[in-house]
């Protein structure tokens, strides 16, 4: 039996609580200045990562392994990109109530 997504959401569960104990591990938060890290509020970005990454890795997991059952072969190819897909929008789009760095729309975004 494949237990390859079964590897990949144990491992998905493992860095959502290790985000939760080493907030340094979050992208972008990592490459910020002190200052700008002073306007984050990390206790609950951590913890919304957190809870993502394991809803993340358990749900790839179930619905790959759900979609096995049903025999839902067409499905089951789709799983690995969708799932990962939608939970990674989400949590972009959702993480940046966290940060409370003021934003200027004259001002160059980071990295660019």
């Amino acid at each position: 039996m494949n237990y390859s997504m079964l590897f990949i959401g144990l491992f998905l569960v493992a860095l959502g609580f290790l985000v939760r104990r080493y907030p340094i591990l979050i992208s972008g938060y990592n490459t910020m200045s002190a200052k700008e890290k002073e306007n984050v509020d990390i206790k609950g970005l951590s913890a919304f990562m957190c809870r993502c990454l394991v809803v993340m890795g358990v749900a790839l997991s179930g619905s790959y392994y759900f979609c096995v059952w049903m025999q839902w072969w067409t499905i089951v190819a789709y799983v690995p990109v969708f799932v990962p897909l939608i939970f990674v929008v989400y949590a972009l789009v959702k993480a940046q109530k966290y940060d409370h760095n003021r934003k200027n729309n004259n001002q160059k975004q980071r990295g660019t």
